[in-house]
């Protein structure tokens, strides 16, 4: 399986980094798109957009929409897509060499965990881990597989984005059971692991900065399109039962 890590030009030490972590599998860089250069802000301070997410937001959001086109235009039929300040798991280089475990019919597998409590389905075995039907929200982009389906559909839907990228890809409402996740998770983010064992962060993500205060205009557009989703979500629920279907549980990293 290609795998592709997104890294800002300027972090080279980044880039040296991963480059170490994924001696001997195939893998490419891709260059991130730069928050700085999307962002323009007017007199007040605020950014200078109609968009309702901040500059590094959308430029996160481009940088994964280039990725899952180099996918499309592979001949492969999937593609990892990495962050450069992640952990890899003890033997993510065994399933990165190995597609047979992947259902046919999953087009999005999480490999990442935000250490939150998630609803799960019933798990079905993948080597020494086992794979769920992610059945809400799971925060985060810094580690997926997509199938050529799964690029096609995040291309699509992230055409005018109203929400940050995770919020599009890994949503509450279940889509067909085509959306999985991994368990225990093959990626971490350094600041989510960090938090976890209560340790300093080492890494800061390179493509992803801290929030720019919106306007007011940008900030009721956002908070409208959470809303909508929440009604959606509601609905989903109450038509399909789905929480009878799933259990509560957090995802470990090994």
């Amino acid at each position: 399986m290609q795998i592709i890590y997104i890294n800002l030009d300027r972090h080279h030490e980044r880039r040296a980094r991963m480059e170490t972590l994924l001696q001997g599998l195939p893998h490419q860089r891709l260059a991130a798109v730069d928050g700085k250069t999307l962002a323009s802000f007017d007199q007040a301070g605020q950014p200078a957009t109609s968009s309702p997410l901040s500059p590094f937001e959308l430029a996160c959001l481009h940088s994964h929409q280039q990725a899952a086109q180099l996918l499309l235009n592979s001949g492969a039929e999937y593609v990892c897509i990495l962050e450069d300040d992640v952990h890899l798991g003890t033997n993510f280089a065994e399933f990165m060499s190995d597609e047979s475990w992947i259902p046919s019919l999953a087009h999005v597998v999480k490999l990442e965990t935000m250490f939150q409590n998630l609803r799960l389905g019933q798990p079905v075995a993948a080597r020494d881990r086992q794979l769920h039907s992610l059945d809400s929200r799971h925060h985060g982009t810094a580690g997926y597989i997509l199938s050529r389906l799964g690029a096609q559909q995040l291309i699509m839907k992230t055409q005018n984005p109203q929400l940050p990228l995770d919020h599009i890809l890994f949503p509450d409402i279940a889509e067909q059971r085509s959306i999985l996740q991994i368990s225990p998770a093959l990626v971490v983010q350094d600041d989510v692991l960090a938090r976890h064992l209560h340790n300093p962060a080492q890494i800061i993500s390179s493509i992803q900065r801290a929030k720019v205060k919106r306007s007011m205009g940008a900030t009721l557009l956002r908070e409208a399109s959470r809303i909508a989703q929440h009604i959606r979500v509601a609905l989903h629920r109450a038509r399909t039962g789905i929480y009878t279907m799933s259990s509560a549980k957090k995802v470990d990293f090994e």
